[in-house]
């Protein structure tokens, strides 16, 4: 029968320890050092108790205490106020709550899981993990690099030409340049003029028509127009690209903006 039983809870577990083999009732999953032997027990909750393999050494006598607590790679390790230590090995280790500040250089897990509960104080690292669903950063966000393959749910981007005629039926030819901020499919176009009338826009990407005998960006006797891609040659985008706007033919309108949305 186990005697000088003292209580303590760290990171969320209920721990005891004392002198002796425990045989009293206790909460389930309660562990208990045994400081002479040393030994360590997990408590059945109904006054039994599971004597666990264990290694290590510890130091008996009165005073002892719990001071620290580990849990690395399915190893529990319990620290003494006497510098002895006792570890164990645990397969399944569920319900921990942590009250105050984890530290340590680095985390990695394949996922977390939990209710938006705050992880703080942590330093350096965060790796190999996956973050699903909203996630909201508060404070500074300091790295050196966030790297993944693919954003997901990011807006959409839009790059866009304005033509101007002052007064004149806008000019055929190229209208300039855009670089892509990032890349995407081109999901959408849209064409707007000054007046109804027709023209006909196309896209090229180091001097060739990403449009190729698609749909292009086209008024033809309106004012407004606009749709997805069909048939297009290509409508992958990539971080950089640079785009040019090309106008292939135009009646009566003096002015016209062309949108190109790409998600």
């Amino acid at each position: 029968m186990a005697t000088n039983i003292r209580s303590n809870i760290i990171a969320g577990i209920y721990i005891q320890s004392g002198n002796g083999i425990p045989i009293h009732l206790s909460t389930i999953g309660t562990m208990f050092v045994d400081v002479d032997v040393p030994s360590f027990y997990l408590s059945n909750g109904n006054g039994t108790w599971v004597n666990t393999t264990s290694t290590g050494s510890t130091t008996g006598g009165g005073g002892v205490e719990i001071t620290g607590v580990t849990f690395n790679n399915n190893i529990l390790t319990l620290l003494n106020s006497t510098g002895g230590t006792l570890t164990t090995l645990i397969d399944n280790f569920s319900g921990l709550t942590v009250n105050g500040g984890i530290s340590g250089n680095t985390i990695s897990a394949t996922t977390f899981y939990g209710d938006g509960s705050q992880l703080t104080g942590i330093a350096s690292e965060f790796t190999g993990g996956t973050v699903t669903g909203a996630t909201i950063f508060t404070g500074d966000l300091s790295a050196t690099t966030i790297s993944a393959t693919t954003y997901q749910n990011l807006p959409p981007i839009t790059i866009s030409v304005s033509l101007d005629g002052q007064g004149n039926i806008i000019t055929t030819g190229s209208t300039g340049y855009r670089v892509v901020e990032r890349s995407g499919n081109v999901t959408h176009w849209y064409v707007i003029a000054d007046t109804t009338g027709s023209t006909i826009f196309d896209i090229k990407r180091l001097g060739v028509s990403i449009i190729g005998a698609g749909n292009k960006p086209t008024l033809s006797n309106q004012i407004r127009n606009n749709a997805v891609p069909s048939s297009w040659t290509s409508i992958a985008i990539a971080a950089n690209d640079e785009l040019e706007f090309v106008v292939n033919s135009a009646s009566t309108i003096t002015k016209a903006w062309l949108y190109v949305q790409i998600t």
